[in-house]
């Protein structure tokens, strides 16, 4: 007999052993039963009280600019509406001057959207790094305490299409990192980056982040 068809009955025989919902026999020495978790990292970052506080943090460093964004984008569109109906009734010279305008208008609002956004991104992933370097060691010993083989992250960017709610520890994996880092944070929800539910579930991504483009028809 070959050594894949050895394995293969091996893996066949065990599984037999091994029914869902019967406990594995007290003479099955030297079978290793293998116990996988999946955690939704990205749930971990945005529902632990520091990612809270760090949207917090990055919602009052940049709702200033997209407010301004905002407005600049209105006027944009007061312009255009004005270019667009009126444009007929002015002349080549106060035309031609506000077609100048709308275009400068926009290609800077279009350049401070892009730096902006450059500096949200920057500051996440400085967020995610550091959050994410706090985080290995909790699982880590999170594993080895509840003598987990595997566990998998199930988050925006993860190949696993199914896991059951059973074997879902990003609760747990929440709790202890709170424990280990406490923070406080304002009673008010956060509304940058959006955080998805738990356990188990995400929520469209933005970046963790994106700062809207205010209309400029």
């Amino acid at each position: 007999m070959s050594k894949k068809t050895t394995l293969s009955l091996s893996f066949f025989c065990t599984s037999l052993l091994f029914l869902p919902g019967t406990a594995p026999p007290a003479h099955a020495a030297g079978i290793t039963v293998t116990k996988i978790g999946v955690v939704n990292l990205q749930a971990v970052i945005a529902n632990t009280k520091e990612g809270q506080q760090a949207s917090q943090g990055l919602q009052k460093t940049f709702g200033a600019r997209q407010k301004d964004f905002q407005t600049r984008g209105e006027e944009l569109a007061r312009l255009n509406d004005q270019l667009t109906k009126g444009g007929a009734l002015l002349s080549d010279e106060k035309r031609n001057q506000l077609t100048s305008d709308i275009s400068e208008k926009k290609r800077r609002l279009d350049e401070d959207i892009q730096d902006a956004q450059a500096d949200l991104n920057q500051q996440q992933q400085q967020i995610l790094s550091r959050m994410e370097q706090k985080l290995k060691p909790i699982i880590d010993k999170y594993a080895k305490d509840n003598n987990f083989t595997l566990i998998v992250d199930v988050g925006a960017s993860s190949a696993v299409v199914f896991a059951s709610s059973a074997i879902d520890v990003t609760k747990d994996v929440i709790d202890l990192y709170d424990r280990a880092n406490p923070v406080t944070i304002t009673t008010s929800a956060p509304s940058s980056p959006r955080a998805p539910a738990v356990p188990g579930q995400t929520a469209p991504r933005p970046a963790p982040g994106t700062l809207a483009h205010p209309p400029s028809r």
